[in-house]
């Protein structure tokens, strides 16, 4: 769920001699090759990673927040301050993306490939370059949103001085009134400049509701992927029990679906609540658990015909010990041995 799609296996070294286990290792990342004692039966974990990352690489990710992660100091990431409220995704961007790539389409922060954004959220410092500045203003003006203190310097020696004044009387113009005390939202252009507000707050004064919502606090992480046909939410259990929710999905008019990337198997799914801009639907979750809730096709209401996670059925208890061999080839045991329940 923190947008990883794409998954490499770290390290698979040549094993030259068949004779020989575990065989030729290294000191680093984790072994995984033919003398790996689970190796043949990996094969589900495998074929559920790369059903999983096939499906997350379709379309583009549905993320309302782009932190800008400063220019103090060369880095590769930034911090969510203020932080960002469960049921929203976001991204960090770098003044390079913002100067040479991001525009405004409908109110939006959008990039050449379609990716879009509500807001910007600055860090919360006081130092920015002018020529960023200015490319902020144009975005504000352009009908952007941005939350984050003015800028009151240029952390650049560049045009030492005249910077500082660049910086200062850009601010004054885009920010106005607005000081994050006593004044915390303003215009400019056709766009809004905020400071001083939570999260919260601005996703309220901008009437954005979640795009993953649950009513009660939930083990269950998630991410958002969005294509022309269908909207694609993966959702995953994090603890070792199982949940029961009814989250709503910032998407209405289709048909939900359950997609399981363990075996690949899909259903349709007949229990569903469909708002102005939302639908709801109840899930179970088993413990650790994850899978795909997809919206395809169009329609107008639910048939309840089933329900979406039936209650499992024993079939037959085993009762009998457990007569358990291993391979004498991998260090196991000579003979069987008797396990009262099977356990790992």
């Amino acid at each position: 769920t923190e947008g990883v799609n794409n998954t490499i296996l770290h390290v698979y070294i040549t094993q030259a001699y068949p004779d020989k286990v575990p065989g030729i290792n290294a000191y680093f990342g984790t072994e995984f090759n033919r003398n790996n004692t689970w190796f043949y039966q990996g094969s589900a974990f495998i074929d559920y990673i790369r059903r999983c990352n096939y499906v997350l690489q379709q379309g583009k990710p549905v993320n309302d927040v782009a932190y800008f992660i400063g220019e103090d100091a060369p880095k590769m990431t930034g911090v969510r301050n203020p932080e960002l409220p469960k049921g929203y995704g976001y991204d960090y961007i770098n003044a390079e993306v913002i100067e040479t790539r991001l525009a405004v389409k409908d109110g939006k922060l959008v990039l050449p490939d379609s990716t879009a954004y509500r807001i910007l959220v600055l860090p919360q410092l006081e130092t920015m370059r002018p020529q960023l500045l200015a490319k902020i203003k144009e975005l504000v003006n352009a009908g952007a949103v941005v939350l984050g203190p003015r800028p009151k310097r240029s952390p650049s020696l560049e045009g030492y001085g005249k910077a500082d004044r660049l910086v200062q009387d850009m601010a004054a113009e885009i920010w106005g009134k607005v000081d994050g005390v006593k004044v915390k939202y303003g215009t400019y252009g056709k766009g809004r400049v905020l400071s001083g507000l939570s999260m919260e707050e601005a996703f309220k004064l901008l009437n954005l509701r979640p795009d993953f919502y649950m009513s009660e606090a939930k083990p269950v992480l998630y991410t958002h992927r969005s294509t022309p046909e269908s909207e694609i939410y993966f959702i995953t259990n994090q603890s070792d029990s199982v949940v029961s929710f009814n989250p709503q999905f910032r998407t209405a008019g289709r048909q939900p679906e359950w997609w399981n990337p363990v075996n690949g198997n899909s259903r349709g799914m007949d229990e569903f609540t469909i708002g102005d801009s939302y639908t709801s639907l109840p899930v179970t979750l088993e413990a650790y658990q994850s899978g795909f809730i997809v919206f395809t096709k169009a329609t107008g209401k639910a048939s309840f015909a089933s329900k979406n996670f039936p209650a499992s059925v024993t079939a037959a208890e085993i009762t009998s010990p457990w007569e358990v061999k291993f391979d004498k080839e991998k260090r196991g045991p000579e003979k069987a041995v008797v396990f009262d329940k099977l356990i790992d």
